[in-house]
């Protein structure tokens, strides 16, 4: 099973993170960036904890 993200745009603070594609393949994914690289964020977005434009398939 493959996760596409087409379209994520999230907002925290003055911080805007927007991704056009993204894509997740099967087996072990791993996020990794410095502090306030978004990482959190982006988790955040995905699940729907923080509001979000996506679309998610």
């Amino acid at each position: 099973m493959e996760l596409s993200i087409e379209k994520l745009t999230v907002q925290f603070n003055t911080f805007l993170l927007n991704i056009n594609e993204l894509h997740f393949n099967d087996g072990l994914n791993i996020i990794i960036g410095g502090n306030g690289s978004g990482k959190t964020t982006l988790l955040n977005g995905l699940i729907g904890y923080q509001y979000s434009e996506r679309c998610i398939v």
